[in-house]
């Protein structure tokens, strides 16, 4: 019985059942596409933090943790580029 409707649908409207198929195996091919970038972009993602070795958990806050910090008041490094004054007043400043 369901070969028999099938027969008279597309006997009736052949040029319909020809491009619903064809826009069903179209959205048949943008799923599978999609699901190949996803799952594509899923597995780089994983071997970027596999390679990169990122802590299973990051926590940042601003209160003391215990840990000793580095001193400040040890030797200072001397600055590679001091800062000098142009000898060029600067246009920009306001006037006084």
């Amino acid at each position: 019985m369901l070969t028999r409707l099938l027969k008279a649908d597309l006997a009736r409207g052949a040029v319909v059942a020809a491009t619903l198929t064809a826009l069903i195996a179209l959205a048949a091919t943008l799923m599978s596409a999609g699901t190949s970038l996803i799952v594509d972009s899923l597995s780089a993602t994983s071997r970027l933090s596999t390679q990169a070795k990122l802590p299973d958990l990051v926590q940042m806050h601003t209160g003391t943790d215990g840990l000793p910090r580095p001193s400040t008041s040890g030797p200072r490094r001397a600055a590679t580029s001091p800062i000098t004054r142009s000898s060029r007043p600067c246009r920009y400043r306001a006037k006084s």
